[in-house]
């Protein structure tokens, strides 16, 4: 699942069309394999157990070592502007396949030293580790906090949290999407009215997420079997939204919508200019838009 859903990012772009290709997904699952296993070879080349809270400071004066913390920092420079432009297919190239590249230039450059405890391979490669972690965490959140965990991080705290991320993505989206159906609305506005997904399209979500790939019969099948809702016909409809949005939207699960908008409640209605109202059914809907809310994605009806 993980590694069909790195593939998926890496592959393309949100906006594009990806192509399957199977020999490329066991490429990727090599790839984060070699990555799980990289920790501990740097355990084993320093000898010691690995702390990466407590990294060493080396001077470095080889240029081979000072490369190596150059690419790594282009790297993470490349991947973070490619994010803030929502290219996640080119923030994984810079943080996972590139970087692994060079490193693989690195090991063979200094494989003559790799067996004396250098002080400063191990200090290169600590920090490597250290940085690469954090990078991969967006795209690879488990495999992250494990290893963060495992060699001396502090859990949740040191790594993005991805819940934390996507709550305030969900503000900022709500307040986005208000604003550019507001240019479109003629007269003038009292109330905005936001609708928020019901339990079951959180169920189908995971489901699909378990699934890994938009494979809607599969999907389908599963949540039938599941029992999350009696509307056949309303699943398959939401299945194919689903299916559409894998590519383009990171699932961490389910979030708390509901505390999310109203903790921020004064700050939206603060930037539109308009009474927020938020609805967790369909009890007062008009005009029938609570059927369009989608998790991560409320709907909206203004009056």
């Amino acid at each position: 699942m993980l590694v069909v859903r790195l593939f998926l990012m890496a592959s393309a772009e949100p906006w594009q069309d990806f192509d399957w290709r199977e020999k490329e997904v066991l490429g990727t699952k090599r790839r984060l394999e070699w990555f799980r296993e990289f920790a501990a070879n740097i355990e084993e080349i320093k000898g010691s157990k690995l702390d990466l809270s407590n990294i060493k400071k080396v001077e470095l004066t080889r240029t081979i070592d000072l490369w190596m913390i150059s690419q790594l920092n282009q790297h993470i420079k490349n991947a973070t502007e490619a994010l803030e432009v929502f290219q996640t297919r080119q923030a994984l190239q810079d943080s996972l396949f590139l970087l692994k590249k060079d490193i693989d230039h690195y090991l063979y450059r200094v494989k003559h030293l790799i067996d004396s405890q250098d002080p400063a391979i191990i200090y290169v490669l600590s920090t490597v580790l250290e940085n690469w972690i954090r990078l991969l965490a967006p795209f690879t959140p488990h495999t992250s906090e494990e290893l963060w965990s495992k060699y001396g991080g502090e859990g949740d705290s040191e790594l993005v949290s991805l819940e934390i991320e996507k709550s305030e993505e969900l503000v900022q989206n709500i307040i986005k999407d208000i604003t550019q159906i507001k240019k479109m609305v003629k007269g003038d506005i009292s109330k905005v009215h936001v609708y928020l997904a019901p339990d079951w399209k959180w169920e189908l979500y995971k489901i699909a997420d378990e699934v890994g790939k938009p494979d809607i019969g599969q999907i389908m099948g599963k949540a039938i079997q599941a029992n999350i809702n009696d509307n056949k016909k309303e699943i398959a409809m939401v299945a194919k939204k689903i299916g559409k949005e894998m590519t383009k939207t990171r699932y961490i699960g389910k979030i708390n919508e509901e505390e999310i908008l109203n903790d921020a409640l004064d700050y939206i209605t603060e930037e539109i200019g308009n009474e927020v109202i938020i609805h967790t059914d369909d009890a007062y809907d008009p005009q029938n838009k609570a059927r369009n809310a989608m998790p991560y994605k409320p709907a909206i009806f203004m009056e």
